[in-house]
């Protein structure tokens, strides 16, 4: 037996046992714990702070920016408050100065934002708006907690053959639904699957390619 929320190990005597415990097949109802928020690998506190102060005065009065969630090489996530509709989301944003560098970005990170948005999967976070203003170009996505089946593998090394089983059901089952829709991913890899209390949710189509 094996459970991701804590990333224990637990005997067969636990089976039966009213504990935390998890069957390894049950990860729809395993609630996934993400790593509080910080300064993410690969920035800076004085990079983070100036692209925070950017993203609160291009969203202000629609959003409040609260925290950076994480940072690739070509965009970041913040946790925000949708002030109309008061819930959280995520709003991720292409890094200004890769913008800068490479004026292919942009256009790219849009097509991203719009591929994802026109899926309606409930293995695929769900994109709520595609925005750009003068110096940001962003989209809002549907705020999930949980952690990515990288930083699952990082932490407990190899997973239990029936919880990947049930990820890659989940996982192939939104790509069934990608693929009859004329989108490929082109970049399936752990660090673009995140494990929710919903099951497990495919990212990142930045790479994807339309086909219609």
């Amino acid at each position: 037996m094996f459970c991701i929320q804590c990333s224990a190990a637990s005997d067969a005597s636990q089976a039966n046992a009213p504990t935390a415990h998890m069957r390894a097949s049950d990860i729809s109802q395993v609630v996934a714990t993400a790593p509080s928020p910080g300064t993410p690998v690969g920035s800076t506190t004085s990079q983070t702070d100036a692209l925070i102060e950017t993203v609160r005065a291009a969203t202000l009065g629609e959003y409040e920016v609260m925290t950076e969630l994480g940072r690739g090489g070509m965009a970041a996530v913040f946790l925000a408050h949708e002030i109309a509709l008061d819930r959280k989301v995520a709003i991720k944003v292409v890094l200004p100065a890769l913008e800068q560098l490479s004026p292919g970005i942009a256009e790219r990170f849009l097509r991203e934002a719009r591929t994802a948005a026109a899926m309606s999967h409930p293995h695929v976070v769900p994109v709520y708006a595609v925005k750009q203003t003068s110096n940001l170009v962003y989209f809002v996505m549907k705020y999930v907690r949980g952690r990515t089946l990288e930083s699952l593998i990082e932490d407990v090394g190899p997973i239990p053959a029936p919880i990947i089983r049930t990820i890659l059901r989940q996982v192939g089952s939104a790509l069934d639904y990608a693929h009859r829709n004329g989108v490929i991913h082109r970049d399936i890899k752990p660090a673009n699957i995140m494990l929710t209390k919903s099951g497990a949710k495919l990212l990142d189509f930045g790479l994807a390619k339309n086909t219609q």
